[in-house]
């Protein structure tokens, strides 16, 4: 899977996530990765505070590896609920998958991002669906 078709099926994601409960942008991890800031990033740990080319990432950490370091599909998801400041019940969305790069390097990549509670349950569906469809094949 290419960068960009990675940053294409968060797309989808984000997307559902925005229609859900009425909940403005930058609730749901998202990416729109470009194949070269794809590379730039590959084998350096990056920490993103909500930037522009990443909405609704609180924290990305992208490590590169070599492909056949991997043996089949690398990814996970996991969420964790709890009460925030305001008392709002949210969900934390914590996403690592690998994807491989156009020059065949597997990458390692991290997503963080933060979903209320009431808008989980028609996200998360999709989370899988995505999560699902990435995979690496060694």
């Amino acid at each position: 899977m290419t960068a960009a078709q990675l940053g294409q099926a968060w797309v989808g994601v984000r997307s559902t996530a925005l229609k859900t409960e009425g909940y403005q942008p930058n609730v749901l991890a998202s990416a729109l990765i470009t194949d070269q800031a794809y590379r730039d990033l590959a084998g350096k740990p990056v920490m993103c505070q909500q930037p522009t080319a990443f909405p609704g990432v609180t924290r990305v950490t992208v490590l590169g590896h070599r492909l056949e370091d991997f043996r089949g599909v690398q990814s996970c998801v996991s969420d964790a609920e709890y009460t925030i400041s305001s008392g709002l019940r949210v969900h934390e969305l914590n996403v690592v998958f690998t994807a491989e790069d156009h020059e065949g390097t597997a990458v390692l990549v991290q997503l963080v991002g933060r979903a209320p509670q009431a808008a989980w349950a028609s996200v998360k569906p999709q989370v899988q669906a995505v999560m699902e469809s990435l995979t690496v094949t060694p």
